[in-house]
């Protein structure tokens, strides 16, 4: 089987995966007696408040870089020559203090070879290329103390960390890109492995993956998980759940895994929306809330969400509140069904209007 037959089977399983209704299920237990590296205080150098947005959506061809302070939105130069999607703004400066940026290219003048590069949003300087032919389903996020690693969700719905080569790593210069042409072969993305009791009777898929810089959360990966439900005979994907799992030391596994949101059992309607694309935010009360998208299957009725979270007083595990509090209701038509960006002050999202603009969307906190 050729690259191209390859890259476009998993193509077409991934369109067919997400065309499906979205998951539920239990939690794992252990938790690790080693010192976590991403426990670790916070860098000392000033965080990124940009953040790499599409220009226009489904469709993405150019992205913008907003700044989560002022809301700013700004061009960003991609490299030249090849596609590019799903691109993700460390959000820590680069060892030379450069902003750096993590993209899926593919090359189609090269029978759609790609995989992820590095690169500096401000020229398009590639750094580093990772070829890979696993096709990601959005954008991926970094591990917080492992700089230039990342996590993607998949086509298969699995999760996967992928190393991306520091600058002092003697394979990182100009003549990297040079030998994986030259090579024409794809280096294998590690996938996350279940080592801990997988919700429901087969392994869930995982997706809008969030590792959150945020001190108090730094050892949990936040996700919408998707799980099969068997009900009166009949095996469907249930309605996306947001929860959290504890990776090991080295992300290479899930050590534990519990739910984020409870269900309202006096709220049938609720019980039927898919959660997705979680984000943390600081609100202007000074809490710390997850903000995340409410959708019911198969509609463009879309409606923000966002709650505290709070800390299982045994365990220290998060969880949401029981308080949630959601955009008006009906939900609205207006916001398309796509990850967002959330404002510096927490009181804005910018999102996807259906005439596919980036728009301001308030975000709920009150009643």
């Amino acid at each position: 089987m050729t690259l191209m037959s390859l890259v476009r089977w998993i193509g077409v399983l991934a369109i067919v995966w997400t065309l499906l209704a979205i998951g539920l299920g239990a939690s794992g237990t252990h938790l690790p007696n080693r010192p976590n590296p991403r426990d670790a205080a916070p860098a000392t150098r000033d965080s990124v408040s940009l953040q790499a947005m599409p220009a226009i959506w489904p469709y993405p061809h150019d992205f913008v870089m907003i700044d989560r302070k002022s809301g700013q939105k700004t061009p960003m130069v991609v490299p030249p020559g090849e596609t590019w999607s799903n691109i993700s703004i460390s959000p820590w400066p680069g060892p030379d203090g450069e902003i750096e940026a993590v993209g899926r290219w593919v090359d189609q003048s090269r029978d759609e070879f790609g995989g992820w590069a590095v690169f500096r949003p401000s020229d398009g300087e590639v750094l580093y290329r990772v070829p890979a032919e696993l096709l990601a389903n959005g954008r991926p996020c970094w591990v917080p103390g492992q700089p230039r690693m990342i996590v993607f969700s998949a086509g298969d719905g699995r999760l996967y960390r992928c190393r991306l080569a520091s600058s002092d790593d003697p394979i990182s210069d100009e003549n990297s890109s040079r030998r994986i042409y030259a090579s024409g072969r794809t280096e294998p993305s590690d996938p996350i492995e279940w080592r801990t009791t997988t919700p429901g009777a087969r392994e869930p898929l995982l997706l809008d993956p969030l590792w959150p810089s945020e001190p108090s959360l730094r050892r949990w990966l936040l996700v919408s998980l998707v799980n099969l439900e068997t009900q009166k005979g009949v095996t469907a994907y249930a309605p996306a759940r947001l929860w959290w799992l504890e990776l090991s030391d080295d992300a290479r596994s899930i050590v534990a895994a519990g739910p984020l949101t409870t269900p309202d059992p006096d709220d049938t309607e609720a019980a039927r929306f898919d959660q997705r694309f979680p984000e943390v935010v600081h609100a202007p009360d000074g809490s710390t809330r997850l903000v995340f998208e409410e959708r019911l299957p198969r509609s463009r009725k879309i409606r923000l969400v966002s709650a505290p979270i709070e800390f299982d007083s045994r365990t220290g595990r998060p969880r949401v509140s029981a308080h949630l509090v959601r955009s008006p209701s009906p939900p609205s038509r207006e916001m398309e069904a796509a990850p967002f960006l959330i404002s510096g002050d927490g009181a804005t999202a910018f999102a996807f209007h259906q005439n596919s603009q980036l728009t301001a969307f308030p975000i709920p906190y009150q009643r």
